[in-house]
């Protein structure tokens, strides 16, 4: 059996790797603790400035906790004045040892306006910067001060809103010059930036909190629902009607909720498109859309929603009017529905007036074709009629009265057509003997058709003119007329009395 015995050559290299191995170990131990360390800090950070009501209360919290955990001695933070032209000292400081009191104390009045002095550098380079030694900034009150409290390395980081302008400045400061840290500038540029989410947001609280103080008779007796949110999304704000719409306490709204979170999966895009509509042309807008409610039923609502601004009238959020339109909703499908029902009997009676229409052209055809046919028949017959050579009467059967006649006619009465049409057949006659004519008219009216001699009639000199009278009775246009053709019979009576 034999006993493997490392040389002492091998036994240095095992042992090199074994502690390669366990500074990697420790390494990664270290990291881990650091990690959990700063998520610790985030979380209790962001506990903590949510929870306070403003700016300086959130900036003190937020210098505590950092210093604590990565080892600043001093945190101090500074403002733009209300006219955005220079820095100003924050109430909100941190100090580890009672021997840096003073540089806080000489610090509280200074200003600094913008690229000037480190805070200056800051505010307009708009990003964070690390000093290793701060005694080579040209600033000689700060210089002194910090030479008389030793301190060495310096950090500035700007807290910026949405669109990138500087609310605040926080600058930390510790008694060793050390090289930049990018890990710890990365852990504080993203502490700013959850302090700039809840700083905007309180300041939006704020701003919001002051319009619903004017308009707060209107808000609260309004039956439609009411509700603000930063821009963000988060709810604000709400009345009693939107409690009552929503079914939501106002505790369980204001906690954290956003709009989105009460409204369905499927209108979140298009809402985000209305909402990027309203931001981009400062115009209200009206659509339709609905709410979860608290027992999981949807409600069908309309908002209109509009800018909410601040001072200098900056958008600070949304506010928005909601109407229930659950049943103007039911009302609409019930109208979809019976204009559809409208539609079909509506259809189907256009094709029955097409039907009655073509029907009735077809029948409009046909009598144009009789009428045509009989206005041709009329039209020979007034040929026929003019070219006779005896005269011709036509009246009507019922009153007696003549209607037409032809040129004989004129000639044998000496009258003008004119003067014929409208007078009573009796007048044609000897005046003595009317009744005669009238019993004898009303014969051949009975009979349908007569021929009868030894007849007279009167011309226009007063003269007795024996005729020949062959009557017939016609029917025209569904109306009886009685034509008269009158044989001149003087000639005749003249050739044969010789």
């Amino acid at each position: 059996m034999f006993s493997s015995v490392l040389s002492s050559e091998d036994y240095a290299k095992e042992l090199k790797i074994l502690r390669a191995q366990l500074a990697v170990l420790e390494e990664e131990r270290n990291a881990r603790k650091r990690a959990e360390e700063e998520t610790d800090l985030l979380k209790s950070l962001i506990i903590g400035i949510s929870e306070v009501e403003d700016l300086n209360s959130a900036l003190a919290i937020a210098l505590k906790k950092v210093c604590e955990t990565t080892g600043w001695v001093v945190g101090q933070a500074w403002l733009p004045n209300s006219e955005g032209t220079y820095l100003i000292a924050s109430p909100a400081y941190y100090i580890k040892e009672k021997t840096l009191e003073i540089f806080r104390l000489m610090n509280k009045d200074l200003k600094f306006n913008p690229g000037v002095g480190f805070p200056g550098k800051v505010w307009v380079s708009k990003r964070p910067i690390w000093a290793k030694d701060i005694s080579a900034e040209k600033d000689v009150v700060r210089n002194f001060l910090r030479d008389e409290a030793g301190l060495k390395s310096a950090l500035g980081v700007p807290i910026l809103s949405k669109n990138s302008e500087v609310i605040a400045v926080i600058e930390f400061f510790m008694f060793e010059s050390k090289e930049e840290d990018v890990h710890l500038v990365s852990l504080i540029s993203a502490i700013t930036t959850q302090l700039s989410t809840v700083i905007e947001r309180r300041k939006t609280e704020d701003e919001l909190r002051k319009v619903q103080e004017r308009f707060a008779g209107i808000y609260n007796s309004s039956k439609d629902a009411i509700g603000y949110c930063s821009l963000d999304g988060y709810l604000i704000d709400v009345n009693n009607s939107f409690i009552k719409l929503t079914g939501y306490s106002r505790e369980e709204l204001l906690s954290g909720k956003k709009y989105q979170d009460i409204t369905p999966p499927e209108y979140h895009e298009a809402q985000a498109l209305i909402v990027k509509k309203i931001l981009d042309s400062g115009e209200p807008a009206e659509y339709e859309k609905e709410y979860i409610k608290a027992d999981g039923s949807r409600v069908n609502v309309q908002p209109t929603a509009f800018l909410v601004r601040g001072k200098n009238n900056v958008p600070i959020g949304l506010a928005s009017i909601i109407k229930d339109i659950t049943e103007y909703k039911k009302t609409r499908e019930a109208l979809k529905i019976l204009n559809k029902s409208l539609e079909q009997k509506i259809d189907e009676r256009t094709k029955e007036l097409i039907k009655t229409n073509s029907n009735l052209q077809a029948e409009i055809a046909d009598r144009e074709q009789a009428e045509n046919a009989l206005r041709e028949s009329e039209e020979k017959y007034k040929k026929l009629i003019e070219v006779a050579n005896d005269a011709i009467f036509i009246a009507d059967t019922e009153t007696g009265i003549i209607i037409d006649a032809n040129k004989q006619a004129e000639k044998l009465l000496g009258l003008d057509i004119k003067e014929i049409i409208g007078m009573h057949q009796t007048k044609l006659h000897p005046k003595e003997e009317a009744e005669r004519y009238r019993k004898i008219f009303m014969e051949d009216v009975q009979s349908g058709t007569n021929i009868s001699d030894e007849l007279y009639v009167c011309n226009k000199s007063g003269e007795k003119i024996p005729v020949e009278i062959s009557a017939s009775v016609i029917e025209v246009n569904g109306k009886k007329i009685i034509q008269g053709i009158f044989r001149d019979l003087r000639k005749w009576k003249r050739t044969h009395s010789k």
